[in-house]
């Protein structure tokens, strides 16, 4: 069963740490080039918002998603690479569109075009609405 515990000052470091070993291959594939201080400053922006996922007693991941008027959007979503392929992710997704049915509104995300979470969500009933040279906009709608 997954825990999903409000992020702490004492997390940080390991939410640092999960970023950097999760995404930072995959940024400097689009030409990203991340200093320490810039993926702090990505963990710091929505702290509050801001789930530590824990199964068992370990830290597994992190999510972080914002309220907005019509929208609830997904800003941050990193699983240890030990626990990728398990089925986490679905249920993690489950869970926010849970979230999203309670509040009745759209579930949004914006992807990595090179990220290989891009088929977790299209398998999860999301859709691609837009683009940047980088990333996809995608969305989940009930």
């Amino acid at each position: 069963m997954i825990s999903y515990n409000k992020a702490q000052e004492k997390d940080r470091d390991f939410l640092v740490q999960l970023r950097k070993q999760t995404m930072e291959s995959l940024l400097e594939a689009a030409n990203i080039f991340l200093t320490e201080e810039e993926h702090s400053a990505r963990i710091d922006k929505y702290f509050s918002d801001t789930y530590v996922l824990v199964i068992e007693n370990q830290k597994i991941g992190m999510i972080k998603y914002i309220e907005n008027d019509d929208e609830v959007e997904l800003v941050q979503f990193q699983i240890l690479p030990d626990y990728q392929l398990r089925g986490i992710g679905k249920k993690v997704l489950d869970y926010l569109k849970e979230v999203t049915l309670s509040k009745k509104k759209m579930l949004v995300l914006k992807v990595l075009k090179n990220n290989p979470a891009r088929n977790l969500y299209e398998r999860n009933g999301f859709e691609i609405i837009g683009e940047d040279d980088i990333e996809f906009l995608m969305k989940w709608k009930p």
